[in-house]
């Protein structure tokens, strides 16, 4: 969406951080075969972090709702 890349660094910062938040958690789990025994990072969103989430969903769609008269507005 946003048509940029982003690091590896900045994106396993930015996990960590939602972590220090209690935003999600993470576990460990064995490697398979696939993976060449290498272990696996996966992650669970927090109710906390569903929560935020859904907050931040409503105030973009209420944002939205306000702007919908103007941007159809200029279609006519």
């Amino acid at each position: 969406m946003l048509e940029r890349e982003v690091s590896r660094g900045a994106f396993y910062t930015t996990l960590e951080r939602l972590e220090a938040k209690g935003r999600l958690t993470w576990d460990t789990v064995r490697g398979t075969a696939g993976r060449q025994g290498a272990p696996e990072r996966r992650l669970t969103v927090t109710r906390q972090g569903l929560d935020d989430l859904r907050a931040a969903r409503q105030s973009l769609l209420d944002m939205w709702a306000g702007l919908e008269a103007v941007l159809d507005k200029g279609r006519r």
